[in-house]
């Protein structure tokens, strides 16, 4: 249990950041919520 919560309460990287985003952005992109001009994100690190 406490292991767990270690785990999930911690802060996320920048390339978990990254992942997730880019994860987001492909979902939207096939649900026909987002365009391929909105895909554009520069990731700041």
């Amino acid at each position: 249990g406490m292991w767990l919560q270690r785990l999930t309460t911690r802060q996320p990287s920048l390339d978990q950041i990254e992942v997730s985003i880019r994860a987001l952005q492909e979902v939207l992109t096939r649900e026909g919520g987002l365009s391929t001009e909105e895909r554009k994100v520069e990731v700041m690190a």
